[in-house]
């Protein structure tokens, strides 16, 4: 309807997260509080200190706090049950986001653990590479988990997974240092360089690590994990950026505005940013196949895939 409503007065937002059906949101405040909003209740609010919250699912959102508690709380019946407690602290968590119900987190002892919130299988292993448990790095919290329950992650210029099956192994090794990963739907792992190269990774074996796209000169950037479709400010332009396609181009100039505080949702169809004056959104409609894709460069008369980043014309 495009129209507005408040949902409560907080301040410094640390992490949003919602259901697919965006019905229900679980927001972490500046002072580290969980806030649950849903239809027509008022806010609910959770006591102690959260670090990370997000739905594993429609209705059980993970709630975690750096000390190493992890928790699942059930929206439908408002129950709260503790899922494990490290013995060191918690680096990083991954979930489903709706898809799966697998979660998995990272320890700074270097534990690795996972957990189905259906079946109850859960497992944890000492992950390899080893990591510095004194001074753990950002790059050791980076983690995803697949709908088999497979943990990807992340050791200095290498890729590793803990398999279904239980077993480590390492997958690609990059020219440069990585710093973060994220997924593009289920076929592929968009891993990004410290410089910000952005590479491409199959899941299916012999994973092969393709750079996707060159370093961008970046200031902020959102992508979506069911697409892998990136959008960045970059000098004050919104570029949006395709790995798995090599497509980059820009939809907004900052033409007398300036943006900040980009975002994008998890389909990779919408795009949100600020301005001094409010909210802009956008709307990208792309093909949702190769096929697809060819038929709609077929209509743009003088553009052409030429395989470079970026449309080619003609």
């Amino acid at each position: 309807t495009g129209a507005a409503r408040a949902l409560g007065d907080w301040h410094g937002l640390r992490s949003v997260s919602a259901t697919r059906s965006g019905e229900v949101i679980a927001l972490v405040d500046g002072s580290r509080q969980l806030h649950l909003i849903r239809p027509d209740v008022e806010p609910e609010d959770f006591p102690g200190e959260i670090d990370f919250a997000g739905f594993a699912t429609d209705t059980q959102l993970v709630i975690a706090a750096a000390n190493g508690v992890i928790d699942v709380y059930n929206v439908a019946d408002r129950r709260r049950e503790l899922l494990v407690t490290g013995r060191s602290r918690l680096l990083g968590v991954a979930w489903g986001r709706g898809h799966h119900p697998w979660i998995a987190a990272a320890f700074s002892d270097g534990t690795l653990w996972r957990k189905n919130l259906v079946t109850g299988t859960s497992a944890n292993i000492a992950r390899s590479p080893r990591i510095d448990p004194a001074r753990p790095t950002v790059r050791d919290s980076k983690l995803l988990v697949s709908a088999d329950g497979t943990v990807t992650f992340l050791h200095d210029q290498t890729v590793h997974a803990w398999s279904a099956n239980g077993q480590l192994a390492r997958l690609a090794t990059a020219p440069k240092p990585l710093d973060d990963l994220g997924e593009a739907g289920t076929g592929a792992v968009i891993v990004f360089a410290s410089d910000s190269t952005t590479y491409t990774l199959g899941r299916d074996p012999p994973s092969a690590l393709t750079e996707a796209l060159p370093a961008l000169d970046a200031t902020s950037a959102a992508m979506s994990p069911d697409t892998g479709l990136l959008v960045a400010l970059e000098h004050g332009a919104i570029e949006v950026l395709d790995p798995s396609a090599k497509q980059h181009w820009t939809l907004a100039q900052p033409t007398g505005v300036t943006f900040d505080n980009l975002a994008l949702s998890a389909d990779g169809r919408r795009v949100v940013a600020g301005t001094p004056r409010g909210l802009v959104t956008w709307t990208i409609s792309l093909p949702a196949s190769a096929i697809a894709t060819a038929a709609w460069l077929e209509t743009m008369t003088n553009a052409v895939d030429d395989g470079q980043p970026g449309l080619g014309w003609r």
